[in-house]
């Protein structure tokens, strides 16, 4: 049973030396360095419907909404790396999140990104880790790259 902690340790440094090794942070070219786009002509009403609408076909459930944010979440049950790295003994299944800002610019709507790995979600005890500058921020500017191809 001594033996028990020291092989788990070892375990949980080799999947974060592994999961460090496979993690190759990438910049997005934009002005943010986060997903962003800008589209011209479209209502604010229009570019939520549609979000919505994919983001509840991906998986994600809405967990937040006003006129200029809308921010959707989903438990990260099949991701066993993200739940050695970000679980917790409270909470074992770590939730990815999404937000979307929605701002008007003059005649274009600008709509910016941000994705988030949560520990402890639900709870008084959230922790966020920033996951802007991974392959899943280029997966959302080109999802957001597709979605001002459909209403432009």
């Amino acid at each position: 049973m001594g033996m028990a902690k020291p092989i788990k340790a070892g375990f949980l440094l080799s999947v974060l030396i592994i999961s460090a090794g496979c993690a190759v942070p990438t910049k997005l070219s934009t002005p943010s360095g986060r997903p962003e786009i800008r589209i011209n002509g479209v209502s604010k009403d229009q570019i939520s419907n549609k979000i919505i609408s994919a983001m509840e076909t991906r998986g994600f459930l809405l967990q937040q909404s006003s006129p200029y944010s809308l921010v959707f979440g989903r438990a990260m049950e099949d991701n066993m790396t993200a739940k050695l790295l970000y679980g917790s003994r409270n909470s074992p299944t770590p939730e990815y999140r999404i937000q979307y800002t929605l701002a008007e610019d003059s005649d274009q709507m600008h709509i910016l990104c941000s994705l988030w790995i949560v520990s402890n979600p639900g709870t008084p005890f959230e922790r966020r880790q920033a996951m802007n500058n991974t392959k899943d921020a280029q997966d959302m500017q080109e999802a957001l790259d597709n979605l001002k191809s459909s209403l432009e």
